[in-house]
């Protein structure tokens, strides 16, 4: 059954259905729709981010679609595959963007993941894309400790002209008794001198319970032989651990000064364990269900963007649990406009209570996502039919509000 969290902006109120209140075994984040604050105080749909999941579980796509005003339709922007060995681990990540002109993806960038006998990532490699051919871009060494936390990542670029891999930099981290990243710094390789220059560090602090409270960067200064403070992001803990604010500020003039700030929002029916995050592990100790991004101007905080997280019920074994898993119907209800994401190639119809068909027509093929237009409608409830591309159909409800 699938999830839906609305965010209702005037009143500041989260809602959520669920499938009749039931707590499924996982919640999978499917997708993430991101809106822009306009100059009307009004939130625009921006980009629309999508996740996949081949029959194990497993993460195998992201898509990123764009927001065409002119349309008002979704439209294809760019996109990351990634293969995985048995054991679920990924062997290699190739973006594309996505070119109008062609109608096609045209390869970006490509990343190869390798590893020991003990399942650790030791190398990765980077590629450009250049056309059809890939051509080698950097390459990262990973060292860890005995407990499994990763200590130095150690980084070469590729040198065209000589056909040879160069130094370039590294990153080593440190841990507390509890596994918890407390300082990372950052080196950059000098190849007059052969030696390593400090380039920035970041500090970490945590609370009993090992939430992050404080992210501190400072840039070395050579000519002082110091490091001097330049960012730091304070975060705001509820009493259920989950990070509610993350405000940061720059060092400026010997002060700190308001920079940005985000506002998130989770539902506490499911904890850590509940979600299945795409590509890793879920990083909130809850569902998180929205984020808002604001800027520092004149002395206050505004908005400018905004998350909305969508989850579907799935599985122990991650796989969901309806007939139509990845598609996805929003707002609902809606005050006309309705966004339909994944719509596996077919049609819609739409219902009236006394069974009429009150609207039609063809999913869009090439995006996946359509959009449709209920406003000539009445106020009430109707049914919309999904029918993919095999001729296999389900229903859904609908509520028109104007």
């Amino acid at each position: 059954m699938k999830t839906l969290f609305t965010f209702l902006i005037a009143g500041l109120t989260v809602t959520t259905l669920f499938g009749q209140g039931k707590k499924a075994a996982k919640q999978r984040l499917d997708s993430i729709l991101y809106q822009v604050y306009n100059t009307s105080a009004q939130w625009e749909n921006n980009v629309n981010t999508k996740y996949f999941f081949d029959a194990g579980g497993n993460f195998i796509q992201v898509l990123n679609f764009s927001w065409n005003k002119t349309t008002s339709q979704w439209v294809n922007m760019a996109k990351v595959d990634y293969v995985n060995n048995s054991g679920g681990k990924v062997l290699t990540q190739t973006s594309y963007n996505w070119i109008t002109g062609t109608t096609s993806w045209q390869s970006a960038n490509k990343w190869e993941h390798h590893y020991d006998a003990n399942g650790y990532d030791t190398l990765m490699i980077a590629y450009d894309g250049q056309g059809t051919s890939w051509i080698q871009a950097e390459r990262h060494h990973y060292a860890y400790d005995a407990k499994g936390n990763q200590t130095l990542d150690q980084y070469e670029t590729w040198n065209g002209t000589s056909s040879q891999w160069l130094l370039s930099g590294k990153a080593e981290k440190t841990y507390d008794v509890n596994n918890r990243n407390t300082l990372l710094i950052v080196y950059n390789w000098m190849k007059p001198t052969s030696t390593w220059i400090p380039y920035y560090k970041n500090i970490f602090t945590y609370d009993a319970n090992g939430n992050n409270l404080l992210s501190l960067a400072l840039l070395y200064n050579q000519a002082g032989s110091n490091y001097d403070s330049s960012y730091k992001l304070v975060n705001t803990i509820d009493v259920n651990g989950n990070t509610i604010q993350s405000q940061g500020s720059l060092y400026q003039l010997g002060s700190w000064v308001g920079y940005s700030n985000v506002l998130n929002t989770f539902n506490n029916t499911y904890s850590k364990n509940d979600i299945i995050w795409p590509g890793g592990p879920n990083q909130y100790n809850h569902m998180l269900v929205t984020y808002v991004n604001q800027q520092y101007s004149g002395g206050t905080y505004l908005n400018t963007g905004k998350g909305t997280c969508y989850y579907s019920a799935v599985g122990s074994s991650g796989i969901a649990e309806n007939n139509f898993p990845e598609t996805r119907i929003y707002p609902n209800p809606t005050t006309g406009m309705v966004y339909i994401d994944n719509t596996l190639g077919g049609s819609i119809n739409i219902y009236n209570l006394m069974g009429e068909v009150v609207y039609s027509l063809s999913a869009d093929p090439i995006s996946n996502y359509t959009t449709i237009d209920l406003s000539s409608l009445t106020n009430g409830m109707y049914s919309m039919q999904l029918i993919d591309e095999n001729g296999k159909s389900t229903f859904r409800k609908i509520q028109l509000i104007k």
